[in-house]
């Protein structure tokens, strides 16, 4: 499918798991859809662990919940609050019952793996275009559509084209260029704490490890403990 004249229905910035999606959803619907994002591919680490029933929902409707399962577990043991002393305060229980939306309540994964099925996913649709190592610079609106200036990296070039959709959907993160680009502001609630994320893949079974979560709710260094699957916390 080529760009250079054509105006595509809808513009993705941004391939991570809400661009994946959307491409996906966009590209069943039959429209012609650009994906752009500038890495060269799926990112190595997981920025996100749990997602819940209903988007479980979504993603059976784009028809890779089967898939999903495959590389997700439920969140059946709950989430244990312990003090200091880790002497349990509460647990919130999970439950092996299925949602009215007929999914999980809540569900444990992997970042780079969801990422990898969804991009798998929307290879099945010759209707969307992905374009990795392609930075979007500025968006701007034209007449009836909105022109997309991107710096392209690929293959050893490095030069700036011009793309065209009807719309275009920022899916680009926390430093997101189209939300820069439209005047989108932020309310600031002054929440500014350093969090170190540690991710851990085990060699050999470590049985002493708890194989729920676990808010750690000591006031000198609280802690967040997921177990992700059988050998990632």
């Amino acid at each position: 499918m080529s760009g250079k004249s054509m105006i595509y229905d809808v513009a993705i910035v941004g391939y991570g798991p809400v661009g994946g999606v959307l491409a996906n959803l966009l590209g069943q619907a039959g429209l012609s859809v650009l994906v752009l994002d500038r890495e060269a591919a799926v990112y190595p680490l997981p920025r996100a662990v749990h997602f819940d029933g209903e988007v479980m929902r979504i993603l059976e409707s784009i028809g890779l919940k089967p898939k999903v399962e495959a590389i997700s577990r439920t969140g059946l043991k709950g989430m244990h609050f312990v003090n200091a002393n880790q002497e349990t305060l509460l647990i919130r229980a999970g439950s092996a019952e299925l949602g009215p939306h007929g999914c999980a309540n809540n569900y444990y994964f992997n970042q780079p793996d969801l990422d990898g099925l969804l991009r798998e996913g929307v290879s099945r649709f010759s209707n969307v275009d992905v374009r990795l190592q392609h930075e979007v610079t500025d968006v701007l609106s034209q007449d009836g559509h909105v022109q997309l200036l991107v710096s392209r990296m690929d293959q050893g070039v490095q030069e700036t084209i011009s793309l065209q959709a009807k719309y275009v959907v920022g899916c680009d993160g926390v430093r997101s260029m189209v939300r820069r680009a439209i005047g989108s502001t932020q309310k600031d609630l002054g929440l500014h704490q350093e969090w170190l994320v540690f991710d851990v893949i085990l060699k050999q079974d470590a049985p002493a490890l708890a194989d729920h979560t676990v808010q750690l709710c000591d006031p000198a260094r609280p802690m967040t403990y997921c177990c992700i699957s059988a050998t990632r916390r």
